[in-house]
């Protein structure tokens, strides 16, 4: 595993403790003011996945697991569960996209790397880290435009990474790299990707890399291509990753000028139950 894989969650709803549902996430930073002047942000904690996955009446909590980074490099996956009220969420108006903001988490960040300099977990005494995407790991730039930042790819391939183990009979709690294909221009909105995924893929991101080995976050997974009802299987729909600038903004106008005060507010690089890792 490596830190962008860990960007990548297991989600699941709950009901009275029992999961109803799962699917996959990946954890996203929005970066709302400069910390000390210093090219350290402070951020929103976000999961970005599907809007889908929450159409399920009877939830009452979520399960989140995290690939926690252990002091040796190493990955532990760690799982969190929060009730309706540590989670606030909008919903993308027109395709299926989904953002949680994790409402009981700090978050300070340096762009340029994955690895955040600080994440502090309020509900829990253990120490958790582990790496965010951010709007600089997007294929597009943040203009009116949504210009490309690259104009073609380096080849075909997609590199899907989520928890595609459809039923999940034995709970594996580490997300896998599937490798597929674009087989139409991935600059649409929404496009079609080859790749053997299954139930609880969506919300997996898709990458691909400039020539230098940069990820660039393509779009999500949302849902298998069918006839009459009919999955089939290997071709995938994915909404554009560009999408996630509305999120961005719907989350920050949800939130309101009193949390955004609070985070901005934050103060010390060090907390009890916080932690800073070298970046890598």
């Amino acid at each position: 595993m490596n830190d962008l894989t860990a960007t990548v969650v297991k989600l699941e709803l709950l009901n009275e403790g029992k999961s109803v549902s799962k699917g996959t996430g990946f954890f996203y930073a929005i970066p709302i003011e400069s910390f000390y002047n210093s090219n350290t942000k402070i951020c929103l904690p976000c999961i970005i996945t599907t809007k889908h996955f929450l159409d399920n009446p009877n939830f009452t909590g979520y399960k989140i697991t995290i690939q926690s980074i252990n002091r040796d490099n190493t990955y532990s996956p760690i799982s969190v569960e929060y009730n309706l009220n540590d989670i606030e969420y909008v919903i993308h108006e027109h395709v299926d996209l989904a953002l949680l903001c994790l409402k009981n988490v700090d978050l300070k960040k340096d762009f340029g790397y994955l690895r955040p300099n600080f994440l502090r977990y309020m509900s829990e005494d253990r120490i958790i880290m582990h790496p965010f995407l951010s709007s600089e790991n997007l294929l597009y730039d943040n203009n009116t435009m949504r210009t490309s930042k690259i104009s073609n790819f380096k080849n075909d391939y997609a590199d899907v990474i989520g928890f595609h183990y459809g039923d999940d009979k034995y709970s594996i709690e580490e997300p896998i790299n599937v490798i597929g294909n674009f087989v139409m221009s991935a600059f649409r909105n929404i496009f079609v990707i080859q790749a053997p995924l299954s139930k609880g893929s969506s919300g997996s991101p898709i990458f691909t890399y400039t020539i230098d080995g940069t990820p660039l976050l393509v779009g999500i997974v949302v849902e298998s291509c069918s006839i009459n009802g009919n999955i089939v299987y290997g071709l995938n729909y994915v909404v554009s990753s560009q999408n996630i600038f509305l999120l961005e903004q719907s989350i920050v106008s949800k939130l309101g000028n009193n949390e955004l005060k609070r985070r901005k507010g934050m103060s010390g690089r060090f907390n009890p139950g916080g932690s800073l890792i070298s970046k890598r």
